[in-house]
């Protein structure tokens, strides 16, 4: 059977010509009785090459391509394949349960379906016919501003209740729009469709506005705001078709903009026509003070798109988002920004659960969303391959397709080990996910500043491990080192076996992975056929000793951490020939933290001593360093062994210190050599 063809006709100057509603068509309303898939597929990667034949050369670029060189378009899916799945056995699966809740609101699977502009342009029904997919899957579908269907249509199109006491509001479309039905699959299953609005922020705030009300009106349930996109990204591939939009569609929300919101004619460019004309309406001055602003017309949960840096996560936090959608627009504007997946732990520990986190960018597998849910997302917002669907298959097409993808849930979540997921993210994403890539480029480092510790062994799915350690107080964890996999009591356990010591630090906060990245080059260095470079080496050995360890906050610079620093001292030290803990300490710093000409003043807050166990001696001090430019507060413990000082450093700035103060004072109570310490002959080389 050959597929039905949605590609067009070609006039006399050789241009495609779409006439997807003209009186001779059939009606819209039967069109998607016919549809579905012409062959069966085994997954939704496979849509991609049957759906490219049915569009236009500027349609499917639109749809497939990204920005510049598309790096950071296919980054998107290499992230996601260097993350490894744990499963744990011997667990009854029998029933496996795939819903979630999200807002409030239940959700057959933690998938909403992405908001996507123009849906018309591979489909008669577009954003109908998907609005009806995602109600039949018990799903959410955003629906984007540059829809080629008005808010009205899609909620008529899924029987949204109006709102409103007046019936003024009708839709007046030229292009036919369905009469309001919901499908039969969504009917039988009594569904209750949710329906959210992507929005743009336009200079013509007016415009905004009036569409954040409608979508209120209409019951739309939630409100998503679009902040990565000030100017469109350059699309080389939309320039390179002069992509514009058919003048038979128009992008429906914005015709209350301009009479030439969707038709782009007059608009002179030399390339992509709709990138320059809308790039010219966006609001290019949107600051967080404007989500204040959409808050304040209508009571609906607002989400912010766009996010990566986990510092703004926190700031839309603190500005009362309801949730954060961690996305770099498919790859269609900053190239080289990370994939929002490599972003989602250190987000997630920004975050701390107080909105949930969403992620989109290459998911197109049910181990794909099983691994964003580990690493810390609530839900995942699939886009390409549900447009794929509705070129191949209209409205069935899209559900059988998101049929294909929870089925991939489903039977992943049963060999994972798991029958359930919580309403919130994945507990422990250590006990599910490990990163199994190289290391990150440097340019990770730079825009994540910390990022997760990888763990390959272990479980806590659900927290049911670290609540059960945690009933004795801990001392089982302890004694056996199950810290070190496991969370307890808010801690999780370092322990460093090479260099010889361990101690615990706040369970969320996350390893700098600086340290790892330079040990991972010595080895690379050590084991190259090229001679070492004699001045570099000089450099690193005379060189102040690096921590061996240092944990902070997700997202952090640096101001806020605990280290350990492992360094060599002359033979026959020991901490009593520093005198008594306080002469200890005044002299550690008058010599080292604060001495004449540094421009830093230290003062000394309290000392002290203690012995472990085996009665090892350590030095204990609390002290403040200031300077023009800072005032932190630390607290530092020291110990001597095998010809090395081990030094632990808790710091903070002083305004923050009384938040980080319980977890300090935890650190250095449990801060132990061991003996199992590296020998003066081997430092610096052991981390």
């Amino acid at each position: 059977m050959v597929p039905r063809q949605h590609c067009p006709p070609l006039n006399d100057t050789g241009l495609s010509i779409l006439h997807f509603h003209t009186l001779d068509a059939r009606p819209p309303e039967t069109m998607d009785a016919a549809d579905g898939f012409q062959k069966r597929y085994s997954n939704i990667d496979e849509l991609a090459a049957d759906a490219k034949p049915l569009l236009t050369a500027q349609a499917h670029g639109y749809y497939s391509s990204g920005s510049d060189n598309e790096w950071t378009l296919r980054e998107n899916s290499e992230a996601l394949s260097r993350y490894r799945l744990l499963p744990r056995m011997c667990i009854d699966v029998s029933v496996v349960d795939t819903s979630t809740v999200l807002l409030g609101q239940k959700l057959s699977a933690p998938i909403l379906f992405a908001p996507m502009a123009q849906q018309r342009l591979c489909h008669p029904l577009g954003e109908l016919a998907m609005a009806r997919a995602a109600a039949a899957a018990g799903l959410p579908y955003v629906l984007s501003t540059m829809a080629t269907s008005s808010i009205q249509e899609v909620a008529e199109a899924v029987q949204l209740p109006d709102h409103s006491s007046s019936s003024s509001s009708t839709s007046s479309s030229s292009q036919g729009a369905a009469p309001s039905r919901l499908s039969p699959a969504s009917a039988a299953a009594g569904t209750d469709p949710c329906l959210w609005f992507q929005v743009y922020v336009m200079k013509r705030r007016d415009v905004t506005e009036w569409m954040v009300r409608e979508v209120h009106r209409l019951g739309f349930k939630a409100l998503v705001v679009t902040v990565d996109a000030p100017r469109l990204g350059h699309r080389e591939v939309d320039d390179r078709n002069k992509f514009s939009l058919p003048p038979h569609l128009s992008l429906k929300n914005l015709e209350a903009l301009t009479k030439a919101a969707g038709g782009t004619g007059d608009v002179q460019s030399s390339g992509s026509k709709f990138g320059k004309h809308f790039s010219d309406l966006f609001d290019q001055a949107v600051c967080w003070d404007t989500i204040a602003w959409l808050k304040s017309i209508a009571p609906l949960p607002l989400l912010i798109k766009g996010v990566l840096a986990p510092d703004d996560a926190r700031r839309a936090v603190e500005l009362g988002v309801d949730g954060i959608i961690l996305s770099n627009h498919g790859g269609r504007q900053l190239n080289y920004a990370p994939a929002a997946v490599d972003m989602l732990p250190a987000c997630a520990a920004a975050v701390q659960g107080r909105v949930p986190l969403l992620v989109d960018g290459g998911i197109s597998r049910g181990t794909d969303v099983l691994k964003c849910l580990a690493l810390g997302a609530s839900a995942v917002l699939v886009g390409r391959p549900l447009l794929w669907a509705l070129t191949l298959g209209g409205q069935k097409g899209v559900e059988e397709a998101i049929g294909m993808l929870k089925s991939e849930l489903e039977l992943s979540m049963a060999l994972l080990g798991t029958c359930r997921l919580p309403p919130n993210p994945i507990s422990n994403p250590a006990g599910v996910v490990a990163y199994g890539g190289r290391l990150p480029p440097a340019r990770r480092l730079i825009v994540s500043g910390l990022t997760a510790t990888a763990v390959a062994l272990g479980g806590n799915f659900l927290g049911v491990t670290s609540t059960l350690l945690a009933l004795d107080g801990g001392k089982l964890a302890a004694s056996t080192n199950l810290d070190v996999l496991v969370p307890v009591n808010g801690s999780r356990r370092c322990l460093d076996t090479g260099n010889g010591f361990t101690f615990l630090y706040p369970a969320k906060w996350l390893a700098d992975q600086t340290l790892y990245r330079r040990y991972a080059e010595r080895i690379e260095r050590e084991a190259a056929l090229d001679p070492p470079s004699l001045r570099r080496e000089r450099a690193r050995r005379q060189g102040v000793p690096e921590p061996a360890a240092a944990f902070g906050p997700a997202g952090s610079t640096g101001e806020e951490n605990i280290s350990v620093v492992v360094a060599p001292i002359r033979p026959g030290f020991s901490l009593q020939k520093m005198g008594a803990p306080e002469e200890a300490a005044a002299r550690f710093l008058r010599e080292t933290v604060a001495p004449e000409g540094s421009g830093r003043t230290a003062q000394l807050l309290g000392a002290g001593s203690r012995r472990d166990a085996s009665g090892e001696l350590y030095y204990q001090q609390e002290f403040t360093v200031q300077s023009k430019r800072f005032s932190r507060r630390n607290l530092s413990v020291l110990a001597a062994r095998n010809g090395l000082l081990y030094t632990l450093n808790c710091q903070s700035s002083t305004e923050r210190w009384a938040s980080n103060e319980a977890a300090f004072r935890k650190a250095a109570a449990s801060f132990a050599i061991l003996n199992s310490g590296a020998a003066t002959a081997d430092f610096p080389d052991a981390l």
